[in-house]
């Protein structure tokens, strides 16, 4: 699903939005988020109609999974290897997108620092809107807000909804994006678009652009509503991405590090020999698409 600089890149779509020149955005290192809840709540405006929009990655920046199976790091190592034809377990990016769709189903997650749902009540107390803006994709709508929900993170947020986008389940084709998209004066690029969801203040955008995502959240939101957004993300990519976007609001942009990144020889085989030993277990007891076809139902025996 934040998150995976080479790994999306593989997956993903490049959207360049260009009403006109980006302008300049300073982006801030943390290994805390209380700095840019502090920041969205002393930003907050006094009087109503206006508020601030604090908008969070999920994947390493409020959750992380607690072994290295499933895991980012996990993720992007695999993608790496199977960008060059050299990864033993996933000969695809769908195969590998499949086993962490698993993975995500079958493993909790935790914060990645215990005060989160602190400093989110804290934030929403000020009157603060919050979103949450992932990389994930669609299917795992589900999975993602059972794991924020049972770790104790509580968000609000505004329905976004507007003239060119508003469905009743908030789920978009590719068609429904590129006709918002095109209402707002945001090129896409041509290889087209992925199917996102928007519901209840999460936002799943497949690996696309952030910026551009940003962009049709807030303008669907109303720019007017939106004196400033301060917005986290682990990602060096989707920081760049929103640093650089159209979005015609005020943004602060945290630059969250407290997660490793790094994956060493000794992770990678452990890594390796873990995801095996799950598979096997896993195919020797249910039928899934992960496990490898019988040699006879492979020959297209289907007795």
């Amino acid at each position: 699903m934040k998150r995976l600089a080479l790994a999306l890149a593989l997956i993903s779509v490049v959207m360049a939005p260009a009403r006109a020149e980006a302008p300049a955005r300073t982006v801030v290192q943390t290994d805390d988020l209380s700095a840019p809840v502090a920041e969205a709540i002393a930003a907050q405006p006094q009087k109503a109609g206006s508020r601030v929009l604090l908008v969070f990655d999920i994947d390493n920046t409020l959750l992380t999974m607690p072994q290295y199976l499933g895991s980012d790091r996990w993720f992007n190592y695999n993608a790496e290897l199977i960008s060059v034809g050299r990864n033993p377990d996933f000969a695809t990016m769908d195969q590998l997108i499949a086993a962490q769709a698993m993975l995500f189903g079958v493993s909790t997650m935790d914060l990645t620092q215990p005060d989160i749902p602190e400093l989110i009540a804290r934030a929403r107390a000020a009157g603060v809107d919050i979103m949450l803006l992932s990389a994930r994709g669609p299917d795992f709508y589900d999975i993602s807000v059972r794991e924020l929900r049972r770790t104790g993170v509580r968000w609000q947020a505004p329905v976004v909804c507007a003239f060119f986008l508003c469905s009743p389940d908030g789920r978009y084709d590719a068609e429904a994006l590129q006709s918002a998209f095109t209402q707002i004066g945001t090129p896409t690029h041509a290889g087209g678009l992925r199917p996102i969801i928007i519901a209840d203040g999460v936002m799943l955008a497949a690996g696309q652009n952030k910026g551009a995502m940003l962009d049709l959240m807030v303008t669907a939101l109303g720019k007017d509503r939106i004196s400033r957004i301060v917005f986290v993300d682990d990602s060096e990519r989707n920081v760049s991405a929103v640093a650089t976007s159209q979005t015609p609001v005020p943004i602060s942009i945290y630059h969250y590090r407290r997660v490793p990144t790094a994956v060493s020889e000794t992770e990678a085989r452990a890594g390796s020999k873990q995801y095996r030993l799950f598979l096997k277990s896993l195919c020797q007891t249910v039928r899934s698409a992960l496990c490898p076809l019988e040699p006879a139902k492979a020959a297209g025996d289907h007795r």
